[in-house]
């Protein structure tokens, strides 16, 4: 401590500021590591979710429309026999329930296809 009581020296700040930077980047670095063993459908489903919370509601409706539309084409062009099981993985990747951030949009998706 310093010259007043209670006042830590200069010293002791940096140290404090740097063990909590080196506390948080650990934090960070667990968690990342949380995700690693992740199946590769849920990594793409986290990171559509952090890209969607910075998009307005109309740039989201527009993405949305347009990445269905997409998967629907998609689906046209496989073979007879695996479109409905791809419609109905569609279908469950828009249904409300796995989309709770989003579950009004998600509805209207789901509600359509």
């Amino acid at each position: 401590y310093g010259m007043f009581d209670g006042e830590p020296r200069a010293g002791q700040c940096v140290q404090q500021q740097q063990e909590s930077l080196r506390a948080r980047y650990e934090l960070e670095a667990a968690a990342e590591a949380k995700f690693e063993d992740e199946d590769p459908e849920a990594v793409i489903m986290r990171e559509f979710m952090k890209a969607a919370q910075q998009l307005s509601a109309s740039e989201l409706r527009e993405f949305v429309e347009d990445h269905v539309s997409s998967e629907l084409a998609a689906i046209r062009r496989k073979p007879a026999e695996q479109r409905a099981q791809a419609f109905r993985s569609l279908c469950a990747e828009w249904h409300p329930d796995k989309c709770p951030a989003i579950a009004g949009l998600a509805t209207e998706v789901f509600q359509r296809l």
